[in-house]
């Protein structure tokens, strides 16, 4: 099956997914990079005006909302800015003083993370839409996301697509060239790209997941072998205590 069939199948799960939830519509964090603009312009596909994308600037580069908002323009996306850098100072203030130095960077990057989560949730509350996320392949492997953040959500398109089937879709759907041509970011602190912070290339990654590991090292494919393994608890769902039967 070509890309270009697929993606309409992603299209049609969208439609039917929504349908079977008795909801009206979609909704997604636009981040300024290539997976949510991936997602947002699939689901515009899918519900041309009953969708909505989110920007949600968190202490962010200016970069991102600039992206993102070309984005919206060029697609003319039904969008809604959210500003969440006071929810996040405020936050920030209210926690522990002591939060060792080299956990600062994940901690108040997995709040930011979680913060969106809750704002698309308000909004979807609102519309009554379901809530879409834009984990690749790659990242769900690994478990390159933050728990009850960015994989908090209702739907997952892209999740059977390594970033180069990504990239491709990009381009099938015309995403802007700023895009689709940046480094891969989630851009929860200054300077962040996704492989230098997994120690991977996404190229390693999508060679892995296709059965090309021939060119891969041993240290590689043990890396990724690892990640996988320590993120199960991610993609699981909740472990449950045992049933009390006994209860009358």
């Amino acid at each position: 099956m070509k890309l270009e069939q697929y993606l309409e199948q992603i299209v049609k799960f969208l439609q039917d997914e929504v349908k079977k939830a008795h909801a009206k519509g979609v909704i997604v964090g636009l981040s300024g990079g290539v997976d949510s603009a991936v997602a947002a312009l699939l689901m515009k596909k899918a519900f041309p005006n009953n969708h909505l994308v989110l920007l949600m600037p968190c202490q962010s580069p200016e970069i991102d909302l600039d992206y993102a908002n070309n984005l919206v323009k060029k697609h003319k996306l039904i969008s809604q800015l959210v500003n969440l850098d006071e929810v996040f100072l405020s936050f920030k203030n209210n926690l522990p003083k002591n939060i060792p130095s080299e956990q600062e960077k994940t901690i108040f990057g997995n709040l930011k993370s979680r913060l969106r989560m809750s704002t698309l949730y308000t909004y979807a509350q609102i519309n009554n839409y379901l809530v879409v996320g834009t984990s690749n392949a790659d990242e769900w492997h690994t478990g390159y996301f933050t728990k009850y953040g960015d994989s908090g959500v209702d739907l997952l398109p892209l999740v059977n697509l390594v970033k180069q089937d990504i990239f491709q879709a990009a381009k099938i759907l015309n995403v802007t060239k700023e895009i689709i041509a940046r480094k891969p970011s989630a851009s929860l602190w200054a300077g962040q790209t996704d492989e230098a912070e997994m120690g991977l290339t996404y190229q390693e990654l999508d060679q892995f997941l296709l059965g090309d590991i021939k060119k891969l090292s041993d240290q590689v494919q043990i890396k990724i072998t690892t990640m996988h393994e320590r993120t199960q608890h991610k993609r699981k769902a909740i472990p449950q205590a045992p049933k009390w039967w006994s209860r009358n």
